[in-house]
């Protein structure tokens, strides 16, 4: 069966789940497991494949053009862009149930990637652990446990203005399935950028730093992810790109973030989930390895 892949998310700490549509009106869920044999093929171009709100799924109504995963008016009524560019100190652009939707607590973080790649974040601590598997850190340190959504975001603003990126393009991550840095020069690498924070990121707001965890506690998620204990070198592992009428069928050897690392006979493919979203997929059972069209094949369509 053609489905249309909504979106791929973590369930838990061991089973990951594809989110998509059938014929345009049914939404369900397939599990995904470390070990698994998994087959997915590309069918078609991008299309909106609407929206979530308030965990209930709805279709799109704006048939909008091929192309984006989510046209801008499902992405509007989403409701979510609003808190992605909230800075916890200008709340002109918040309605007050914007505001109230932010009276939860929340924990600010560093996310470690590469040597060269943390960012700082925040999340509801109900999702704490879960973000960081959603967004495929190889370490994190929580930083901060505060009683809103506001008190956050005004830390993470404030870590953000020392040159601390804020956001990670899942490009970035494409070579990074594998982490690069081990857990030792990690912890070595947060703990130095937290004692900059403490010296240097409240001196205009200090009473925000009374929110500061005392002592640094570093999170490695190799076991959850799988990759603790592959034994690849990063080099081994290609990234893949599926186009339409593309495909691969191996075994889920590591899930992180939106990315799943599969063995495919003798090559190791890493496939990023967020491409497909928006377009129709095939799970059905195919030969192990990689199905993809050759350069004469591409040049005839």
């Amino acid at each position: 069966m053609n489905l249309q892949l909504f979106a791929y998310r973590w369930h838990d700490d061991a089973v990951t789940e594809l989110q998509a549509i059938a014929d345009g009106r049914y939404y369900g869920t397939r599990p995904v497991r470390l070990g698994e044999t998994m087959s997915i093929t590309r069918v078609s171009e991008k299309h909106c494949a609407g929206y979530r709100r308030e965990g209930v799924w709805h279709p799109c109504t704006s048939g909008s053009p091929a192309g984006k995963a989510q046209c801008d008016s499902c992405g509007a009524k989403e409701g979510s862009f609003v808190f992605t560019v909230f800075d916890g100190f200008d709340q002109s652009a918040l309605t007050a149930e914007d505001l109230q939707r932010l009276q939860h607590p929340t924990q600010v973080y560093l996310a470690l990637f590469d040597r060269e790649i943390i960012k700082v974040g925040v999340t509801a601590s109900h999702r704490g652990d879960r973000r960081q598997w959603e967004q495929g850190s190889s370490y994190t340190a929580y930083i901060a446990d505060v009683p809103d959504g506001i008190t956050a975001r005004q830390i993470e603003t404030l870590v953000r203005r020392l040159g601390v990126a804020d956001k990670v393009p899942a490009s970035k991550k494409h070579s990074l399935v594998l982490p690069p840095v081990d857990a030792a020069e990690a912890t070595v690498l947060l703990q130095q950028l937290y004692e900059r924070i403490q010296t240097e990121a409240f001196t205009e707001h200090p009473h925000l730093q009374s929110f500061l965890s005392p002592t640094l506690t570093v999170q490695d998620w190799g076991e959850v992810y799988g990759t603790a204990a592959l034994g690849i070198s990063p080099a081994a592992v290609q990234h893949l790109e599926l186009q339409v009428g593309e495909g691969i069928s191996g075994t889920v050897r590591a899930m992180k973030g939106v990315h799943l690392l599969l063995e495919a006979g003798d090559e190791w493919h890493s496939l990023c989930m967020k491409d497909l979203y928006g377009c129709g997929v095939d799970c059905a059972e195919r030969a192990t390895g990689t199905h993809l069209q050759t350069a004469t094949q591409k040049s005839l369509f």
